[in-house]
């Protein structure tokens, strides 16, 4: 649908598509792919809290050493850092999405273009933050 939006605005004699409209229901689709992908990053947020539970557990047990408690809590907690740094992306995402899913998004948009590029401005800076944060060992 993107494409074909993007052929009408560079070929518009061509393409005779509302152009407007197909990238608005292209969104739509974006946005339930990113609600999804947010209840993913809720749902794996929630195992890693099981994990921690289950560390707890086995450290008060003595079933596992000091050192190897210490390298399981430092992943679980990278998990969850990167987690949530996921959770902050797709916020930063939500308002572009639905400002671009609205039916006459170009010609009367909901949000300004500057709050627009923020927020994608700073989605992109959050992911840049979360690629670092994850090769680090």
């Amino acid at each position: 649908m993107e494409h074909l939006a993007y052929a009408r605005w560079v070929a518009p004699n061509w393409i005779k598509a509302d152009a407007e409209r197909y990238t608005a229901l292209s969104c739509r689709f974006w946005m339930t792919y990113i609600v999804a992908d947010c209840v993913s990053s809720v749902l794996k947020l929630k195992e890693l809290g099981r994990r921690r539970g289950k560390l707890e557990e086995e450290e008060q047990n003595g079933t596992i050493t000091d050192e190897e408690a210490s390298t399981k809590r430092k992943e679980i907690d990278k998990g969850v850092k990167h987690q949530w740094l996921h959770i902050a992306r797709c916020a930063f995402f939500t308002l572009p999405a639905i400002n671009w899913s609205l039916p006459k998004w170009e010609r009367d948009p909901w949000l300004s273009e500057h709050v627009v590029n923020g927020l994608m401005f700073a989605e992109s800076v959050t992911c840049f933050y979360q690629s670092v944060c994850a090769t680090k060992n």
